[in-house]
């Protein structure tokens, strides 16, 4: 079992000012895109896999703006 830590960041004013979901992502759909991406390959290097799981959340989640 593995852990995996992921910081991202929005590319807009944050949703709790506004009190507007829309304005946010859904964090079981990033969580489940995490887990896929991760579980999805074999990898030799951690770093290979968390530029694999950045750029997947990138191009799945227009609100991101960057993945650390």
């Amino acid at each position: 079992m593995y852990e995996i830590d992921a910081k991202v960041y929005l590319d807009n004013p944050p949703a709790e000012i506004r009190d507007d979901i829309t304005k946010t992502v859904d964090y079981t759909l990033l969580y489940n895109c995490i887990k896929d991406t991760f579980q999805g390959s074999s990898y030799k290097l951690i770093e290979s896999a968390a530029q694999n799981i950045a750029d997947e959340l990138l191009q799945r989640f227009d609100l991101l703006r960057k993945v650390e």
